[in-house]
């Protein structure tokens, strides 16, 4: 009679531990932990015994209570349990991959003006690029700011085309990264490449409005005579036109070279690459391999104010609201990735990069 008590007693916790996991109540919990307490200082019979009054209770409870032990040893088998076992707790970063262990940050290769720590920052200039040309010429005393400037791709008499390069600020700093690709939503990026003389003198020469100009020069019986006052001997050729230039995929040219002195002169060429470009993590900083955003812009002939004003606001302004995408990929193949939305100050007409988030 006193066995069959108890075992009444215990059932009667287990509806009670049934009844909470049903009603799912805030305090349920609470009430579960206390019926398992006080149960608890009543056990002391024999394992036998015991195991002959256990409740059959398969119910999950939601809010996880972990324990499955009524009156202290009477075992409840499948109370609590999800149809699929929990995953075993990991050690700190096991399972994380290098791109979760290693978050990366965004920084500006010159220093911000009046900034502190450049990882501390949201925001870098574009504007300012490195103060070294691609082909090795220390060109810090020529100009501060390199590698922003535009070409006239094409010029039909009423249209001007222009390719518009912004000097590219932003690079990735991390541990563990292989290579980072830079991609944008607008305009496309082009690498900057230091050519011989002969090559962008061909290049320059082949520009079709170039040589459309040319023609009309040599068509002036003015021009003429005054070439041929100081060489006698000059041939009028006219070269032969490159149709497919400014086709995103040939390499343009600048009107001109730049450098220090005349032994030092670096002639570039910009070859388009397409909406992205990838660098091994140690490339970012070769100043060999730069990269520049390429925007293209079109202005009317009615519109240019002869020095190029117009022309270079329209690309700064077409630029504005540009989202540059910045991806890291890690030696263990999983990537990351943060985002910038390009600004336009047009106080100062230069472009900032604010990371996004």
């Amino acid at each position: 009679m006193k066995t069959e008590n108890r075992c009444d007693s215990r059932r009667a916790i287990a509806n009670r531990l049934r009844a909470e996991v049903e009603r799912e109540t805030p305090d349920g919990k609470e009430r579960l932990l206390r019926a398992a307490a006080s149960c608890a200082q009543a056990g002391g019979e024999a394992p036998a015994k015991r195991r002959a009054c256990r409740p059959a209770l398969k119910y999950a409870v939601s809010f996880g209570l972990c324990a499955a032990v009524l009156c202290g040893a009477v075992a409840v088998p499948g109370m609590f349990r999800s149809g699929r076992a929990a995953a075993a707790p990991s050690s700190s970063g096991r399972g994380a991959t290098m791109a979760q262990e290693n978050p990366f940050v965004l920084e500006a290769y010159a220093a911000e003006a009046e900034s502190g720590s450049l990882q501390a920052q949201k925001s870098f200039d574009l504007s300012v690029g490195r103060k070294i040309s691609v082909s090795g010429i220390d060109c810090t005393k020529f100009a501060g700011q390199i590698y922003q400037g535009q070409n006239l791709l094409k010029d039909d008499g009423n249209t001007m085309l222009y390719a518009n390069y912004q000097g590219f600020n932003l690079r990735c700093a991390g541990d563990h990264i292989e290579t980072v690709t830079y991609s944008t939503d607008r305009g496309g990026f082009a690498q900057v490449k230091s050519l011989p003389w002969e090559e962008f003198s061909r290049i320059s020469q082949s520009i079709p409005w170039a040589v459309e100009n040319c023609r009309k020069q040599y068509a002036n019986p003015e021009y003429r005579k005054a070439i041929l006052k100081k060489d006698p001997n000059y041939k009028f050729e006219i070269p032969e036109a490159n149709r497919d230039y400014g086709d995103g995929r040939s390499m343009e040219v600048a009107s001109a070279g730049w450098g220090v002195e005349k032994d030092h002169i670096e002639y570039d060429g910009f070859l388009p690459v397409g909406a992205s470009y990838t660098l091994s993590y140690k490339d970012q900083d070769d100043h060999t391999k730069q990269y520049v955003w390429r925007v293209l812009s079109s202005l009317s002939h009615t519109q240019d104010d002869g020095i190029g004003k117009a022309a270079m606001h329209a690309a700064l302004k077409s630029m504005d609201g540009a989202v540059i995408t910045v991806t890291a990929k890690y030696e263990d193949g999983s990537t990351a990735a943060k985002q910038c939305v390009v600004r336009l100050d047009t106080d100062k007409w230069t472009l900032r990069a604010a990371e996004i988030g």
